[in-house]
């Protein structure tokens, strides 16, 4: 923790050194080593600041929430328990915070629930192995309440009953409503989950960000996309759990979370998913707004208390009625309206997770239906809209929209780099000019010298270069991911202007066809520089190949003027290189993913010393220098100056060319080494399970080599593990399962 503004240092130094002799102070000065003394008086007056502010914070460090780190380990010992490691210190505070609290609940589902958010940080449940094993069931054992299959009418314990599609699409999964042969194998996988003395936990690690912006209408003014690049991108629906009970304050009676209170991707059948309850109340409300005879308000009193599920069994219940009136569309959709139960997909993920706004006005859950609009068709349907979560699109049905669509939906990213919502703090400023609304985005908005702030994640279309930068900067707000995408090359300038900086902060840049560029130069040879450029936060189209063509165009960044230190941190770029004149005198990359372009380099920088930390490098690299570490390379790395710099706990290609290489490893193919090179996909350049050991525990701290590195998968699953293996009862043996990927 820094130390705090007070002062405390200036202050001791003053009354320390007043408090000594004149006639010393006096010699000080004319002694041939000056203001020795003086050195001395300071040093302890820094030890005195240490101490008043220790004795300052007193009160506090007798909490663990409040206090100092130094002091957890102290308060550990008071209690008696073990501190996970010192680079989680989210999970130590809570850990010593907690102790007391998990000792009272030692061995209970609903402990080790809560360990997975309090020690790892990450969302999910826990499922008991014997609940899922194919067995005969005793009359006398309790029945589990966690409802967790609603959609499934698969007994317990018996023959599976594939009728219902939805079971099918949590086989294997937290939610899986099947029964299953015992497994006796150890927990590895798949294999040795199914086991009465197995307990899995289910853990959501990827991050989750929120974003409110205009859907991207196509040829057709019926069909939308929720991403402004007009990509297919799943929506992802985040963490919303409700633990707690009628009379349980405290949350002690666990029960499993549904489906839609757990953070991850929102399948169309979960979003779809309805019930319905009738109550007497309802009925009343519509007697009163609709000519309902008494052979219908019979009929609708026998359904009450009753869970209908689906809108298709609703529709044909209220045509069994044998009225006239219950066939009405209005009254039904009024039914619809009223009647929508709470614990569903449909209530709790609209407008929860996905709001479709109408002109400002938010669409009820009744009016939101899901979905395959892989075709753009749907079924005929009294909903105003039909959502596509898998691809992100929307469907408007009926006439087309006069007002504007706008969508706020969250996505979900393994790595959390490049320009999304998530960690990204507000702007430093509130800028000199500001843009918001999308549209173009023109020459005199871009100051030289001063800031651009972008306040919403709007699609600007086009961008003007930027002409003599002196110290510019172009950011978005916190939270905010606008989409800029240049007519051509987009050129920033710093024309004549000598030791220039540049910031691009929180962007996504697009590029409109395949060879249009990201340009940083000095125009008509003009004897201008860069002391700085910094990419921070930011997506530098990285493209996506369809084969062996680009189905989407990647954005290069080509240096063709003078920059003495390029700064690339948390963004997600395509290939950096030299154009014509151009020079780099150092490159940092750090905690960002960099992928090769069409000529299979991916940093071509020969003359650059290049410092690579927590970083992925997808392709080649060639520099005069590397100082790497804790990085991954997926290809040759080609160093000038051996003689300089160093490769440490890294990985690249065989037959690279490393100045000291101490713990490097050997990376293989990209297609096994990640689990998606698109980056419309969330596990875009994540490491894969299928990744050697030597590279996914070979980082300086344990954890994986790359840009997954800050995420400390590793240590938090080992912090996770040693907390669970001291609460878990005798004889039962945990077994680890991360959750991520696509939507079925």
């Amino acid at each position: 923790m820094p130390d705090a503004a007070d002062g405390y240092e200036i202050y001791y130094t003053e009354k320390l050194w007043e408090l000594l002799p004149a006639h010393h102070r006096h010699a000080d000065g004319e002694a041939p080593q000056h203001g020795a003394l003086r050195a001395l008086i300071a040093a302890c007056a820094d030890e005195a600041a240490r101490l008043r502010r220790s004795a300052d914070r007193m009160w506090e460090d007798q909490s663990a929430d409040l206090c100092d780190a130094w002091v957890l380990p102290y308060l550990a010992d008071l209690l008696g328990t073990r501190l996970v490691p010192a680079h989680n210190p989210r999970g130590r505070r809570a850990d010593v915070a907690k102790t007391i609290h998990y000792r009272r609940r030692s061995g209970t589902p609903r402990l080790l629930d809560e360990l997975l958010a309090d020690i790892a940080g990450w969302d999910g449940t826990v499922v008991e192995g014997w609940r899922r094993v194919a067995r005969c069931h005793h009359l006398w054992e309790p029945r589990a309440r966690d409802g967790s299959a609603p959609w499934s009418s698969t007994p317990r314990h018996g023959l599976a009953d594939l009728h219902p599609p939805s079971a099918a699409d949590h086989v294997d999964g937290a939610h899986d409503a099947f029964a299953h042969l015992v497994d006796v194998r150890q927990p590895r996988g798949l294999r040795g989950l199914h086991h009465q003395r197995t307990v899995v936990l289910h853990a959501q690690t990827d991050l989750v960000g929120r974003l409110r912006l205009r859907a991207t209408v196509t040829a057709n003014p019926n069909r939308f996309l929720c991403d402004p690049a007009a990509r297919n991108r799943g929506l992802w629906q985040p963490r919303q759990r409700d633990q707690g009970a009628a009379g349980d304050p405290g949350g002690d009676r666990w029960r499993m979370p549904a489906p839609w209170e757990v953070q991850g991707p929102i399948a169309c059948r979960l979003l779809g998913h309805d019930v319905f309850r009738l109550s007497a109340a309802h009925v009343e409300t519509l007697a009163g707004e609709f000519p309902v005879t008494p052979v219908a308000r019979a009929w609708l009193a026998s359904l009450v208390g009753h869970a209908i599920p689906g809108e298709a069994r609703l529709h044909r219940l209220l045509g069994a009625g044998g009225a006239p009136v219950l066939l009405d569309p209005l009254l039904r959709r009024r039914l619809r309206e009223l009647a929508l139960a709470d614990d569903c997909g449909l209530a709790r993920l609209v407008p929860t997770a996905v709001t479709v706004l109408e002109g400002g006005v938010a669409l009820p859950a009744h009016r939101v239906g899901a979905g395959d609009l892989s075709a753009w068709s749907a079924p005929a349907l009294d909903r105003r809209v039909i959502i596509d979560s898998v691809r992100g699109r929307l469907l408007i049905l009926g006439a087309a929209p006069v007002a504007a669509i706008e969508v706020v939906f969250h996505l979900g990213s393994a790595l959390g780099l490049g320009a999304t919502p998530l960690a990204r703090a507000a702007a430093e400023a509130p800028g000199d000019s500001v843009a918001n609304g999308g549209g173009a985005i023109i020459a005199a908005q871009l100051p030289t010298n001063g800031r651009l702030t972008i306040r919403d994640s709007e699609r600007y279309q086009p961008v003007a270069d930027l002409i003599g930068a002196v110290d510019s900067t172009v950011q978005a707000v916190g939270g905010q991911r606008p989409y800029l995408l240049p007519a051509n090359d987009w050129v920033l300038d710093a024309a004549a202007n000598d030791d220039a900086r540049l910031r691009l902060d929180g962007l996504w840049v697009g590029a409109a066809a395949l060879g249009r560029i990201l340009i940083l130069r000095s125009q008509n040879g003009a004897a201008g520089s860069y002391e700085e450029v910094r990419i921070q936060a930011c997506t530098l189209e990285p493209g996506r190949r369809d084969g062996a063509v680009w189905g989407v165009p990647p954005l290069p960044l080509v240096i063709e003027g003078y920059v003495e230190r390029l700064v690339i941190e948390r963004s997600l770029t395509a290939a950096i290189r030299l154009g014509a004149g151009g020079f780099v005198g150092t490159c940092v990359v750090c905690d960002s993913v960099v992928r090769e372009g069409s000529g299979g380099l991916a940093i071509d920088l020969p003359g650059a010393r290049v410092l690579l930390r927590r970083a992925t490098v997808i392709g080649g690299l060639v520099c005069r220098e590397i100082d790497a570490g804790d990085s991954l390379v997926a290809g040759l790395v080609q160093a000038a100056d051996l003689q300089k710099g160093c490769f440490r706990h890294s990985a690249s290609f065989p037959g690279s060319t490393l100045p000291h290489p101490y713990r490097a490893a050997v990376a293989g193919d990209p297609a096994r080494l990640f689990d998606s090179l698109d980056p419309d996909q969330p596990r875009y350049a994540a490491l894969s399970d299928a990744a050697s050991p030597a590279i996914a525990t070979g980082a300086e701290d344990g954890g994986e080599m790359g840009a997954g590195n800050g995420r400390q998968l590793g240590l938090r699953l080992r912090s996770l593990a040693m907390k669970v293996d001291e609460y878990l009862p005798l004889g039962i043996r945990p077994a680890y399962r991360t959750v991520s990927g696509t939507a079925p």
